[in-house]
């Protein structure tokens, strides 16, 4: 025998009983009103689980996200690793990179450098020892630029603090020391900059 509850008085009634005792509801009333309470929590507990499901993934996603963009602070240029060879570094540019004194030099020229209209650069990789170890921007802020060279070099100071944490300085020049490269950011004359990378991991073998 199960006890449920009267849905008008809500005194404990068997469910074998016709009416309530206390109050003479019928059974049927009862019962039906308290399969539909438990039906309503069943159902109230059910969400709270699929939102907390939701929640969860959510997170997780977000962590995840997180972590695969967080960006480059090693100090390498565009996730060139150093010690690449001439034919590796050859292969991840566009066909029509220039080629000089091969297997020494690979250059490639950038218009409208990194979306910046006016910003032309050109990228010049180097190969002094047979694999990568330097890479040097020739930037150049163009007559058709938007820029004052004042505001370039604010630019891309605050880029490079922003990744590398604060500079150094000297009379011409930014620098910033990372994990595994040395970079510098040199003011060369009008309209002109040097930002360069160069491979200190060798000298840390």
């Amino acid at each position: 025998m199960a006890l449920i509850k009267c849905s008008e008085c809500g005194a404990e009634i068997s469910d074998k009983a016709t009416e309530c005792p206390k109050c003479g509801c019928p059974v049927e009333v009862s019962a039906a009103t308290e399969t539909a309470e438990n039906k309503k929590k069943g159902l109230v507990k059910l969400i709270i689980i699929i939102a907390l499901a939701l929640l969860l993934l959510a997170a997780v996603g977000f962590g995840v996200f997180k972590l695969t963009n967080k960006p480059d602070t090693s100090g390498l240029y565009n996730g060139f690793e150093w010690g690449m060879t001439y034919d590796e570094v050859l292969k991840r540019l566009p066909e029509d990179a220039l080629t000089k004194d091969e297997k020494n030099l690979i250059a490639v020229n950038n218009i409208d450098y990194e979306g910046k209209e006016g910003i032309d650069v050109l990228v010049s990789y180097n190969f002094p020892d047979v694999t990568l170890s330097k890479i040097t921007l020739y930037i150049t802020n163009s007559d058709d630029s938007s820029y004052t060279d004042e505001a370039l070099l604010e630019e891309y100071i605050q880029q490079m603090d922003s990744l590398y944490g604060d500079h150094d300085k000297d009379i011409l020049s930014y620098k910033w020391n990372t994990q595994k490269s040395k970079i510098m950011l040199t003011y060369l004359s009008d309209k002109l900059f040097i930002l360069s990378y160069e491979d200190i991991t060798k000298a840390d073998n």
